[in-house]
């Protein structure tokens, strides 16, 4: 247990007594705005998940009047390994297989405050899971307790972990209640109308640091990009802040990611009232690329495009365009292009509404195989355009 004792641990397991409860559910969870809410996880979707019960518990929160809580990167890592270890050995507990407990894991994270924690499994939801917390009276506690002021989560299988910490998260961290993740009122907003314009200069793996450089518009400066690093079956997660209109960091790994010389790593960027949304997933490596733009032309609805990559490449480069619709909606297309001795091409028709053009990510996601990392380019290009 933590140094503090009356923080509290709690478990939560859905058998028959527990969907008997929740038919005589609150309406808390219900009621909720959150995006993903209902979604099962799966390797696709987990962090939306994820960040769907942060979002559930900090709407609960804010309808009490108490601070919500900030994403914290050790507690999230503290979280994702108990549900990893738990969901890898079959066991379902607070004190695991060598003692620790949640106050134990968050310090071997690199958290220095105490901790509390609840836990769940077999719930197929975020809403689910936060429903079951809230009908028990030890993980209601925890979830509105008022000295809590960070969080992490991690899932993995049928294990959920969420941990809470005292501690301040650091300024700006995600708290999941931002646009991108929130569903209600969404269209009496002003849709953002400009791209992210995110660029991945670099992502490499070295030293045990995590080497990353992005450009992105100088609209989101002073933002938050939420970061997951994914190597030798451990996930490290942590936000970044966008500075000059680049994303830079060397971020030190957990000890068992130190001796990754690859990995996956994503950037999430929840865009704000000028920039949409964004991500990015792709690899990290030391081997570069050499991704870059020959040509680009967009004219009666068929876009052209080639440029080069390094010969050792294989694979496709992915394009996505974003373009924006008559009424203000956004709208994307998605293709890919052949990767053939060094170069990269494609022609494609696009359809109606994208053939006004758009901004164009082109992304090399890398190549495991030559320890190559992944890396993405962009530009606008808009109908009768050509760049050479």
């Amino acid at each position: 247990m933590p140094s503090l004792p009356t923080l509290r641990t709690a478990v939560a397991t859905l058998g028959a007594g527990l969907v008997l409860a929740l038919a005589g559910a609150t309406p808390a969870a219900a009621a909720s705005s959150c995006a993903y809410a209902d979604e099962r996880p799966d390797d696709r979707n987990r962090e939306r998940v994820e960040m769907a019960s942060v979002c559930l518990v900090n709407e609960i929160r804010e309808q009490r009047g108490l601070r919500v809580l900030g994403l914290e990167r050790s507690l999230t890592g503290a979280a994702a390994f108990h549900s990893q270890d738990m969901n890898l050995f079959d066991y379902f507990a607070h004190v695991n297989r060598v003692g620790a407990d949640a106050g134990d894991r968050a310090k071997a994270a690199g958290y220095g405050g105490d901790a509390g924690e609840n836990l769940a499994r077999r719930v197929t939801s975020a809403r689910q899971a936060v429903q079951m917390w809230m009908d028990s009276p030890t993980h209601r506690a925890n979830v509105l307790d008022e000295r809590y002021r960070s969080i992490g989560v991690g899932i993995a299988g049928d294990y959920w972990a969420q941990t809470f910490g005292l501690l301040d998260p650091p300024r700006g961290a995600l708290t999941g209640l931002e646009s991108a993740y929130r569903t209600a009122g969404a269209e009496a907003l002003p849709p953002a109308s400009n791209p992210s314009k995110l660029q991945v200069l670099r992502a490499g793996v070295a030293d045990g640091r995590l080497d990353v450089l992005a450009e992105i518009t100088t609209r989101s400066e002073g933002d938050w990009v939420h970061v997951t690093f994914r190597a030798n079956g451990a996930r490290h997660t942590f936000t970044e802040q966008v500075r000059d209109g680049r994303l830079r960091f060397r971020e030190a790994l957990p000890r068992g990611q130190r001796g990754a010389s690859s990995g996956i790593v994503e950037l999430a960027y929840t865009g704000n009232e000028q920039v949409r949304p964004t991500s990015v997933r792709l690899r990290a490596a030391d081997g570069r690329a050499g991704l870059g733009r020959s040509h680009l032309s967009l004219a009666d609805g068929v876009l052209r495009a080639h440029g080069t990559v390094s010969s050792r490449a294989r694979g496709v480069a992915r394009l996505t365009l974003g373009f924006q619709r008559p009424d203000g909606s956004t709208g994307t297309w998605e293709g890919n292009a052949s990767i053939a001795d060094g170069r990269w091409s494609t022609t494609e028709s696009l359809p109606a509404e994208a053939a006004g053009g758009g901004y164009l990510s082109i992304q090399f996601t890398g190549y495991l195989d030559e320890r190559m990392r992944g890396e993405q380019i962009a530009k606008q290009v808009l109908a009768g355009q050509t760049f050479e």
